[in-house]
């Protein structure tokens, strides 16, 4: 008996599950069947990234649309025009090596000019947080805490054991962002009558907003955000001595966040996007859609333009530039 038609078949069904096993998987967390975090009503996303429901309710800072699985955002689908959340990912159409309208103004930005701004520990704003996750492809931690008097013990006690260590900070710069909500509208300021202060009564609206946003029930709570703006996971309360359980659920949270950008970035890559360096460091992630005498126009993935000038990128985006002008004949 001829074995040799035998030994290519099995040969070929191993290249095909080896290829298989090659390929990059996105990490998913284990769905749960019930949870006393879980949303189905409030509109709000799920416990550990899975989406109950869309979110309904439009806020004037707060992420809207259909949820990132629903879209396939991370990172089954990559396609133009798909919108995820308050994501629109721009048409490939949209790319120009020339200018469509001179008469439209639009201002040179200071992102890759300006040095970088020092950044705080934990932020107050809910948009200037998701932006700079966005851009940096890390994790929200956002923070719902309860400060003043009566404040909430468990807070203090997060707070005291937990992010006030300079083991967690010096990891918690690297991995997160983080933005802290304060019910309470933090630093208590009054006028001369003993009224509060304006400012005060905004935050405490403020805070309000992002309570009801997220459905969140008491103090502490915690809420991991992806970088499209999907509810990873949440944590409420907390008891002496659970740091370590704690951080050990954010540092998985991180590392598989971190796994799915990659995958996702990858994607993007076969559509322009890449990561972009000015001459101060700072890194933006996103696409030339215009050139014209020096000025580029890169569009994040969200819609967001910056106009910059190419003497403001670096050393190696300067040659991307020039190589890509190659290309053309120009």
């Amino acid at each position: 008996m001829n074995k040799t038609p035998f030994l290519f078949l099995v040969a070929a069904l191993l290249l095909v599950a080896c290829g298989d096993l090659l390929e990059v998987r996105t990490i998913r967390p284990k769905a749960q069947k019930s949870s006393m975090f879980s949303e189905n009503e409030s509109g709000v996303a799920g416990i550990n990234g899975y989406a109950s429901a869309k979110i309904k309710k439009e806020s004037e800072d707060i992420a809207v649309g259909i949820t990132p699985e629903s879209a396939g955002y991370l990172p089954e689908e990559v396609g133009d025009n798909v919108v995820v959340g308050d994501m629109k990912l721009p048409s490939d159409d949209d790319f120009e090596w020339a200018p469509m309208d001179l008469k439209t103004e639009f201002k040179l930005g200071d992102k890759f000019k300006n040095r970088p701004t020092k950044k705080t520990s934990w932020v107050t704003s809910y948009q200037e947080a998701r932006r700079e996750s966005m851009r940096e492809g890390k994790p929200l931690l956002i923070w719902f805490t309860k400060t003043g008097s009566p404040g909430s013990p468990m807070c203090a006690r997060l707070q005291r054991e937990v992010f006030a260590k300079a083991d967690f900070e010096k990891w918690a710069k690297e991995k997160l962002v983080r933005l802290k909500v304060d019910a309470t509208g933090g630093k208590r300021e009054v006028d001369e009558f003993g009224q509060l202060t304006g400012s005060v009564t905004a935050r405490r609206k403020y805070a309000e907003r992002l309570k009801k946003q997220f459905n969140v029930l008491g103090y502490p709570t915690l809420v991991v955000l992806q970088p499209d703006g999907a509810v990873y996971t949440r944590e409420r309360g907390y008891s002496r001595g659970e740091k370590s359980e704690l951080w050990g659920k954010l540092k998985n949270a991180a590392l598989t966040i971190d796994h799915n950008r990659g995958v996702w970035e990858r994607k993007m890559a076969k559509r322009g996007y890449r990561k972009w360096m000015g001459m101060n460091d700072e890194v933006v992630f996103a696409k030339l859609t215009r050139y014209h005498n020096g000025n580029l126009w890169l569009t994040e993935p969200d819609g967001h333009v910056i106009k910059t000038s190419q003497k403001y990128l670096s050393k190696n985006d300067r040659g991307w530039i020039i190589a890509e002008k190659e290309k053309r004949g120009l």
